[in-house]
């Protein structure tokens, strides 16, 4: 009966003549059970096939909820069977138990959202034309938001308010009970459920965070043999709420996840305020923007991949049309897309008396329409945006509950008494709490996390943008930074770093250049080969950073076993095609990606390509990134006025001759570092002014590195494998001071072929195991 159901995909025929079966066969066994034990208890059916039909039934309810299908009476009389069956073991059925509830609560009170921003959209299958201009690009990915739209069915009536209570106090109950229970069917649809239904806001934060991660999380808790509450959870309401009240002003958390219904929800979190819970999109809308960009991005990568005859101007000309086509499609997200609610990507701040104020009028004025969370937030964002556009914002929030009618005829004068509340306190602020820098951290569920959010238009003037892989991770690290001392963002030490470079040894030009590179530090490696275990491990734990210049993400040269058991301290620096890319999988999964790997290690910032890009064009990126970082403001003093990491990685995404295909697919994952200041000496020279660090060795002696363990095993190396690492090229000159470079730019000429992409041939190594004239494997 079981290969029947899933050779029909649990229809709902098949369920119903396998619950017919199941209570023929239990009866059948249950004479023999009696003459077994000879007593007069009542025989159950066994262990095994409980927990097939209660498998069966939850894969039907999945589907029929999915399908969208009517809950009617056969359903219900399946449904009701199974949860008595489910029940007869429930301590070892107890994932089960939960998961047939939750199903058929969903079908029974779906309590699907059916704003006017959110109507779903006709699917049209991409042809693939032959694209030789922009205007053909421009015909195969038409502008995004015009598709027309379905019509909606009549709202089903409405539920009563008593059992809708009686409903969400039983799953209180189960949230709170079961909270350390990572089943993955049950999790990703009961809590997505209470977020999107519950009223009260840090409940539904609360429970948005744990829908996510689920995967990972209980993978850690496997490798720890423990399962209880707080371990790889968070406890409860209570402990979210200190968690995000003890987040640093300057820091705000904006969540993009999918619901049980697949709808697209944001959740922004601030330590100012109530978190604040938006829907966005229908998922129909979330597939057309995932479709047309993913066709762009092959589209890119098929004249990378197979040039054929191209010139250089040609070649370059087709792709800078692409660029050019996903600038404005990006464009087209944020304003059909998100719409108004984009304005809620921006970083928040503390209020003010007289802001705060403003607030809690607005707050009592709306009648129930806002809440004083959002109150806060609509203040703080009056200054960003029109008196239009906050209008259409405030009206969008009333519309998803009920408000005064009359509250929209004071919304002008609300926008004007919020500037000036806005002008007063920051009047009234001291200098320096006015000039902090504010950041902006990004949790993206996997369908979506290919996107490239950092480019929307929104972020242009709030450079200090990264994500998140979960709020878990967020608040991991910052707990562990506050019982350590240590202060954001984080300083990084360049010098002591570890390098893997084409561990394949199949990037002929990267290696050229980025030997040139490698040799202004004192960095220790692998060329042209595979690291071993130990290698990998005592790099992570003992040194400040890694980097890997390779294909991917490296998974098939450095096991993702050890990394994952590793004490990752080191940032982590992937550069390589897709190497941070999550590919989506069903819903509720994690996806595939090595991003986990080096999360579940607790690395402090992973700095990793979404997508295929071309290997001098990365290299180009990173070389400028590094040295904007670390450093041109190395021997500056003050944390404050260093430059930090996604600063750098900004300029270098407005200097990069591809801005979107190249600067777009780098994005950072975890918290922001800046260079570590070291002491210097300066001498005078013949008038020429000298910076002589006083770690710098001369070339000569060899370069040891600072961790103890590398130390030894590179002298080692040095007396008998001297090929395996680094070491000084018999051209280069001897490690001397470095002059300013201002001095210097006179005295020689620039250095065309590293930084230059117009004298690059047009050929076109990509980050694969590939030759360019095979499709890569990424």
């Amino acid at each position: 009966m079981f290969a029947y159901c899933i050779y029909s995909n649990f229809s709902q025929s098949s369920m119903e003549h396998f619950n017919k079966e199941f209570v023929c066969i239990r009866e059948r066994d249950m004479q023999f059970q009696a003459l077994m034990h000879r007593d007069a208890s009542r025989p159950r059916p066994n262990v095994i096939q409980n927990e097939i039909f209660g498998l069966c039934t939850i894969q039907w309810l999945i589907r029929k909820i999915d399908a969208g299908e009517p809950f009617d009476e056969s359903s219900r009389d399946i449904y009701n069977n199974s949860l008595r069956i489910v029940k007869y073991l429930q301590s070892r059925m107890v994932d089960q138990t939960l998961a047939v509830k939750q199903l058929g609560r969903q079908l029974e009170y779906p309590q699907d959202a059916n704003y006017s921003w959110m109507q779903p959209v006709v699917r049209k299958k991409l042809t693939k034309l032959g694209i030789e201009c922009a205007v053909d690009l421009f015909r195969a990915v038409s502008p995004f938001g015009r598709r027309p739209k379905v019509p909606v069915a009549e709202p089903k009536p409405v539920v009563n308010k008593e059992e809708l209570k009686a409903v969400q106090t039983r799953l209180r109950e189960e949230m709170n009970g079961y909270t350390h229970i990572l089943y993955r069917d049950w999790r990703c649809r009961m809590f997505p459920y209470i977020g999107r239904t519950f009223t009260n806001p840090w409940e539904a934060a609360y429970a948005w965070a744990e829908a996510t991660f689920i995967g990972s999380r209980n993978a850690v808790q496997l490798k720890l043999e423990r399962c209880r509450k707080g371990l790889v959870t968070i406890s409860g309401p209570d402990r979210f709420r200190n968690c995000v009240e003890a987040m640093p002003d300057d820091m705000t958390l904006v969540q993009f996840a999918m619901a049980d219904n697949k709808q697209i929800y944001l959740i922004k979190l601030h330590a100012d305020r109530e978190p604040i819970i938006m829907p966005i999109a229908h998922y129909s809308q979330a597939s057309e923007l995932m479709d047309k960009f993913t066709y762009l991005l092959e589209e890119d990568e098929r004249i990378a991949k197979f040039p054929g005859d191209m010139s250089p101007t040609t070649f370059w000309e087709r792709r800078k049309g692409v660029d050019a086509r996903l600038a404005s499609f990006v464009g087209e997200v944020e304003k059909n897309f998100l719409g108004v609610s984009a304005h809620l990507l921006r970083p928040s701040d503390r209020l003010g008396p007289a802001s705060d104020n403003i607030a809690k009028k607005i707050e009592w004025m709306s009648k129930g329409g806002l809440r004083i969370g959002e109150s806060k937030d609509l203040v703080y964002l009056s200054q960003y945006m029109d008196s239009s556009s906050w209008q259409k914002l405030v009206l969008r929030f009333c519309e998803m509950r009920t408000t005064d009618p009359k509250f929209s005829d004071f919304l002008p004068t609300l926008h004007s008494a919020s500037l000036e509340a806005l002008k007063k306190d920051k009047a009234d602020r001291a200098a320096s709490d006015a000039s902090s820098k504010k950041y902006t951290y990004l949790v993206v569920c996997p369908q979506l996390s290919q996107f490239c959010w950092e480019r929307l238009p929104i972020f242009e003037d709030f450079p200090y943008i990264g994500r998140q892989v979960s709020i878990h991770s967020i608040f991991s690290q910052l707990e562990a930074l506050r019982n350590q001392e240590k202060q954001i963002p984080l300083q990084i030490d360049v010098q002591n770093a570890y390098y893997v470079l084409d561990p394949e040894n199949n990037l002929g030009e990267t290696k050229r250049r980025m030997l040139d590179y490698i040799n202004k530090f004192k960095w220790e490696g692998k060329i042209g080969g595979a690291p071993d275990s130990t290698e990998i491990t005592t790099a992570l734990e003992e040194c400040d950073a890694f980097f890997y210049f390779g294909h991917g993400s490296g998974s098939t040269v450095m096991p993702r076993s050890v990394i994952k058991q590793a004490k990752c301290n080191a940032i982590s620096l992937l550069m390589g095609c897709g190497s941070v890319r999550t590919i989506p999988q069903a819903h509720g999964f994690d996806g595939k990606s090595a991003l986990l790997d080096y999360a579940m290690a607790k690395c402090p910032l992973i700095v990793g390509c979404l997508w295929t890009v071309t290997d001098g064009e990365i290299d180009r990126f990173l070389m400028r990134m590094v040295d904007d970082c670390f450093e041109q403001t190395r021997n500056v003093t003050g944390v404050d006025k260093l430059r930090q990491l996604a600063e750098a990685m900004h300029e270098a995404r407005s200097k990069a001759k591809l801005k979107y295909l190249t600067g777009a697919a780098v994005v950072m994952y975890g918290l922001p570092v800046v260079s570590k200041t070291v002491p210097v000496v300066v001498e005078e020279k013949e008038n020429i002014p000298t910076i002589q660090s006083p770690e710098k060795t001369p070339s000569e002696e060899p370069i040891i590195p600072k961790s103890p363990k590398l130390a030894a095993r590179v002298l080692s190396s040095q007396r008998q494998q001297p090929e395996t690492l680094k070491t000084p090229s018999a051209k280069t000159p001897p490690r001397v001071a470095r002059t300013p470079r201002a001095t210097t730019r006179s005295a020689k000429k620039p250095p065309v072929p590293i930084f230059d992409e117009e004298h690059d041939p047009p050929a076109r190594s990509l980050r694969s195991r590939t030759s360019a004239k095979t499709p890569a494997k990424n």
